[in-house]
């Protein structure tokens, strides 16, 4: 098994290398090599859960181990995909999964409602209290916006909640300050925690 040799194209090039006669500092430099495949799949995960408390910068080092698990169990004998594809999916599911830490029992409600996420339903027993779930945060987060007097709030409470616009792409399509959105829209968050606490 000494000869497991992973293939990557760098630039049009064609590279290749062996994970089992590799340090960790030869890795970094494939690492960096392939910098804009791990970019892609941090990106890919940042952009889903948009609204948690972490920064980009959190996924970095989950990066780096999605990165070692991709070259520990890539096996390109089964032709499938590219390495750098495997990669990208290695990245993504470990980044995924440190988010999926971030949605505390307590706000999983609120979270999982507005993360853009494609619930996987085949996990979920019972389907009738999950339709049930999504009714009532739906009336919940209905009777909240009818409350609500300002009128710069309740625009972005729409964009936010109905809309699932991201407080950026919120203050690019309107007349509202970027600071004002943003300051708004983490107290439309908080509101609606305590609503459905």
């Amino acid at each position: 098994m000494l000869d497991k040799l992973i293939r990557y194209n760098r630039n049009g090039t064609e590279k290749s290398f062996n994970p089992l006669r590799m340090e960790d500092d030869e890795l970094v430099v494939i690492y960096c090599d392939l910098k804009s495949c791990k970019n892609f799949a941090i990106n890919k995960s940042y952009r889903r859960y948009y609204n948690l408390p972490i920064e980009r910068d959190d996924l970095e080092w989950i990066a780096w181990c999605g990165f070692k698990e991709a070259v520990d169990k890539y096996d390109s004998s089964t032709g499938q995909k590219s390495f750098e594809s495997f990669m990208i999916d290695a990245i993504t599911w470990k980044c995924n999964d440190y988010c999926e830490s971030y949605l505390t029992n307590r706000h999983k409600v609120l979270n999982v409602a507005y993360t853009n996420k494609n619930n996987d339903r085949s996990n979920i027993n019972d389907q009738n209290s999950s339709f049930k779930e999504r009714v009532a945060i739906e009336s919940v987060i209905e009777q909240y916006m009818i409350g609500i007097k300002n009128l710069d709030k309740l625009e972005i409470a729409k964009a936010y909640l109905l809309s699932f616009e991201t407080p950026k792409h919120i203050a690019r399509n309107t007349a509202i300050g970027r600071t004002k959105v943003y300051r708004l829209v983490r107290e439309i968050s908080n509101e609606l925690a305590e609503l459905l606490i």
